[in-house]
């Protein structure tokens, strides 16, 4: 048995599996949980790597080997490599099925479209765009609040709407729960 082989049968974890990183056979493995071997590095010897989070909550990682380097975030490394990645859209990407961008299982990842993955997102509640949290949001919700009472005592929609610079089936939709149905 090679000293990468014994390296990764004394440090695996249960039905954990690695493969050579594309255009860094010889130096890097990357396993389907997101773990990256270095085999004689900067360090020489065989040892994890220890990607860092970057700002937006994933993980990065840097590959040097010449004439390639590459600094690439750990999920897109384990999806290329154990995923599969079928082309539906222009711009593809990878999703976190559970939204915890840490976790790196392959099982836990998945290739989209862009779009789906933002409507993912919002799905899930990791982006929350409700309401005047909204970017083209006009009114702020004690303006719902306040357009429901005037209603009540007898202002039109179209006086309604003229006093908070919306249209009249805007000021109608507000009233009638359609829009913003879920601030009571």
């Amino acid at each position: 048995m090679t000293k990468v082989q014994d390296f990764i049968q004394s440090n695996q974890l249960p039905e954990e599996r690695f493969l050579p990183v594309l255009h860094f056979e010889k130096r890097f493995l990357i396993s389907d949980f997101g773990r990256i071997i270095s085999i004689d590095g900067r360090y020489k010897g065989i040892r994890f790597l220890h990607p860092h989070l970057e700002t937006l909550g994933y993980y990065n990682a840097q590959l040097r080997m010449a004439p390639y380097n590459r600094k690439c975030r750990v999920h897109e490394l384990v999806g290329e490599h154990f995923c599969e990645m079928k082309v539906t859209a222009e711009r593809m990407t990878w999703n976190h099925i559970d939204g915890i961008k840490t976790n790196n299982f392959y099982k836990n990842l998945e290739y989209i479209s862009a779009g789906d993955n933002s409507r993912h997102a919002v799905a899930i509640g990791l982006h929350d765009i409700k309401g005047q949290k909204h970017h083209h949001a006009k009114l702020t919700e004690n303006d719902v609040r306040e357009i429901r009472l005037l209603s009540k005592t007898g202002l039109t929609h179209n006086q309604i709407s003229e006093k908070f610079g919306i249209c009249r089936r805007q000021a109608g939709d507000i009233i009638n729960l359609v829009n913003w149905g879920w601030l009571k």
